[in-house]
């Protein structure tokens, strides 16, 4: 993964990327991209752009967004627990187990967004 996703665009201005190391044996795991400070412009441009349609979004839309959220975190828990067991050193099964809870709290925080009143 050499690129950031940026307004629906995989895209890096800059081009500078560096390492991430296994602990274990420091072998490259993966080759990542660095910001400079194009990318974070655009980033943050296309951001703010995008508020403009998440602020005026129907709330059911916007939970129906969070809940799909947690699907895809609950569906590639094995895959995300492997990588950040590589990343950090730490058996994978545990880690697994982490991504269920972040889609509970991802699901919790979807309930939030039908009943603001504020």
């Amino acid at each position: 993964m050499n690129d950031f996703l940026i307004n629906g665009q995989l895209t890096h201005l800059t081009a500078k990327t560096y390492d991430v190391l296994r602990p274990s044996d420091g072998s490259v795991l993966a080759t990542l991209p660095s910001a400079g400070v194009e990318d974070v412009d655009a980033a943050v441009a296309a951001a703010k752009a995008a508020f403009e349609k998440w602020r005026f979004m129907d709330a059911g839309e916007k939970q129906k967004l969070f809940l799909k959220w947690a699907d895809i975190v609950e569906s590639r828990s094995e895959a995300f627990g492997e990588l950040v067991s590589q990343d950090v050193g730490m058996g994978a099964e545990g880690l697994a187990g982490e991504c269920g809870y972040v889609a509970s709290l991802i699901r919790f925080y979807a309930g939030f967004i039908v009943t603001n009143y504020g």
